[in-house]
């Protein structure tokens, strides 16, 4: 990236609030434009992930640790 950035994106359901949204515009806003999606309930979505792996309809995934 170089430092090139397209944009910062704000999501989920913190994105809802006005508030932490103009706030962190305020920080980041000189860096690029600041796009919002808010949105899902990121919380639910990991749950029933979580259940599809205990029912066996998924495979757990295994991320090797990162290096420095």
């Amino acid at each position: 990236m170089k430092g090139k950035i397209d944009a910062v994106v704000l999501a989920g359901n913190l994105a809802r609030s006005e508030t932490i949204v103009e706030e962190i515009k305020a920080q980041v806003s000189f860096l690029a434009p600041v796009l919002v999606f808010p949105g899902e309930d990121e919380l639910e979505a990991l749950a029933y992930g979580g259940l599809a792996v205990l029912k066996g309809a998924e495979k757990t995934k295994h991320y090797p640790p990162e290096l420095p």
